[in-house]
């Protein structure tokens, strides 16, 4: 019951591991544990950013190309709910969904499948018709290199899935306050109107 209870709560969904907890500065070692020992967080995490990023602007959630200066650290719905935080493109409206995911989540599965694999291959070997690895490694000596081979795949996958998990990626595509004032300056306007005059 408790394992249970530890897998669902490492989800991200409720208390104690939140979202808000996972994406906080510092907190890296913890987005890493729930990303390898509950996958399930980018799902329920996808369907959730994806459905409100369709939402127009005055939700919250996405802000229009012209913003400028908006505060998403602070006001942004997102950030208020603690979603989405290693990307940030989150806040451009879009309904064609949301994919960070998809990377840490299928690095995470392959990770977990290779060492599957190895365990398999390691235990129960009388089992499966199999000599013991102690006889294995006295009669082969090039299995070594194969250990060492398997060992440091294994290690550059989960370092590879730790990566994706924790990196920032994206733009917010909020102009600074003086790129949106030289972009929407007035007087550019009017006097592109006015040449536009018979």
């Amino acid at each position: 019951l408790n394992q249970s209870i530890l897998l669902y709560t490492a989800t991200g969904a409720i208390d104690p591991v939140r979202y808000m907890d996972i994406y906080e500065e510092g907190s890296e070692p913890m987005a890493i544990f729930t990303g390898f020992v509950s996958v399930t967080r980018y799902f329920i995490e996808g369907l959730t950013v994806q459905e409100q990023r369709c939402l127009p602007e005055q939700s919250g959630f996405t802000v229009q190309d012209t913003s400028a200066n908006f505060p998403l650290d602070r006001v942004g719905s997102f950030t208020l709910a603690g979603l989405a935080q290693n990307d940030l493109s989150v806040v451009q409206k879009s309904c064609t969904g949301w994919y960070w995911a998809v990377g840490p989540a299928l690095m995470v599965g392959i990770f977990l499948r290779v060492l599957a694999g190895g365990v398999l291959h390691v235990s129960g070997r009388s089992r499966q018709n199999k000599t013991s690895l102690l006889k294995q490694f006295q009669k082969d000596t090039k299995l070594w290199i194969k250990v060492v081979a398997y060992m440091l795949c294994l290690i550059a996958l989960f370092f590879f899935a730790a990566w994706l998990i924790v990196r920032v990626r994206g733009e917010t595509g909020i102009l600074p306050e003086e790129e949106a004032a030289a972009e929407v300056n007035p007087t550019d306007f009017f006097e592109e109107f006015v040449s536009e005059l018979p």
